[in-house]
């Protein structure tokens, strides 16, 4: 028989009820979960600001929730690859296998199930999940950790498209969770000289004390601030990390990338801006663009196998489901001592 959970669902701007919520058995080839901690994600944060994401209004109340640990607590049919107990990450972007994307091996960009569309979170007790979907967690991770996968695989796709090289160096704009999690995977590329940019001083302060990086508090005159990233690097970035999703930002990486170099905009940029094309045109910089994971998950996955990186000291605070509107609220303002808030789906 169907019964129901808690849930942290969207009704619109700035309105998130905690209410009941059904739970399903689970059907063909999903697993039910019993969900322990979900990262605050920007997605969400859009979504509470303005009760839509790009050109996707909320359209029906939406569960929250998308960065997610959980443990399995039963099998739908034809599940035969996990057991009752297991602990996993719930890979938040399933794809429709059938588009030309996914048959061309970018099931990230499907264009069926696409990015904005206003799926059912995770920010409940009790939630099904599709098996195809669901990742065995590293046995070292804590489930603290396990919701922070999902950040950490952005940050390792943005790398591997920037094709960072040993020796190279870097600058990064913006100091936030995607800011850091880009850090920690070109550092492990091999990227020797990082600058990390922000406009706030306590995040670069925060930044620093997670690993080696030169930093620089970002004046509003961005030709000014990539003067000061080239003094800092003794020289222009290879790669400029475009991670504070703002105009200013991107103009920055624009300017501060050498001629021939790449500018990776690790995060969603404004719908539309004003951004230095020319200066891009006449230096030959290459813009790209990072959606999701790419195919990169497996290769994420192994480095925290490995132990290469600690996740768990990025975690700012914790709230309880119940305060999921509270959660949003610090993640929102920026002024969380780390890059991560995590909403509790245990209390």
């Amino acid at each position: 028989m169907d019964r129901t959970t808690i849930a942290a669902v969207l009704h619109g701007p700035s309105d998130v009820k905690i209410e009941s919520w059904p739970v399903e058995e689970p059907k063909h080839g999903e697993v039910q979960v019993k969900v322990h901690y979900v990262g605050v994600c920007g997605t969400d944060i859009h979504y509470w600001k303005s009760g839509a994401l790009f050109d996707q209004p909320l359209s029906h109340p939406m569960v929250l929730g998308h960065e997610t640990s959980a443990i399995i607590t039963k099998l739908g049919p034809g599940v035969d690859n996990f057991k009752i107990g297991d602990r996993v990450h719930l890979h938040p972007a399933p794809a429709c296998h059938v588009c030309e994307c996914c048959i061309e091996g970018n099931e990230h960009n499907c264009q069926v199930i696409k990015l904005g569309k206003a799926f059912h979170g995770s920010i409940r007790r009790v939630c099904n999940h599709p098996a195809e979907y669901t990742i065995r967690m590293p046995e070292n991770l804590t489930m603290e950790e396990g919701a922070l996968i999902e950040p950490w695989t952005v940050g390792v796709y943005a790398v591997e498209r920037s094709r960072i090289t040993v020796g190279q160096k870097c600058v990064i704009i913006g100091a936030g969770a995607v800011g850091v999690m880009v850090f920690l995977a070109a550092r492990l590329a091999g990227a020797v000289d990082i600058c990390v940019v922000d406009i706030s001083k306590p995040k670069l302060e925060l930044i620093s004390k997670v690993g080696d990086c030169k930093t620089i508090l970002a004046s509003r005159d961005c030709k000014e601030t990539a003067r000061s990233i080239e003094e800092c690097l003794g020289g222009k970035p290879d790669v400029a990390f475009d991670a504070s999703c703002t105009a200013p930002g991107i103009t920055t990486a624009i300017y501060a990338a050498k001629p021939c170099g790449k500018v990776v905009l690790a995060g969603l940029a404004p719908e539309t801006c004003t951004l230095p094309m020319q200066h891009a045109a006449i230096n030959e910089i290459d813009i790209l663009n990072v959606l999701r994971y790419g195919t990169c998950y497996p290769r994420a996955m192994e480095v925290l196998r490995a132990g290469k990186i600690n996740l768990k000291s990025l975690i700012a605070k914790k709230f309880p489901l119940e305060k999921t509107g509270e959660a949003i609220q610090a993640m929102a303002s920026g002024l969380t001592q780390g890059f991560k808030v995590l909403v509790d789906c245990t209390q």
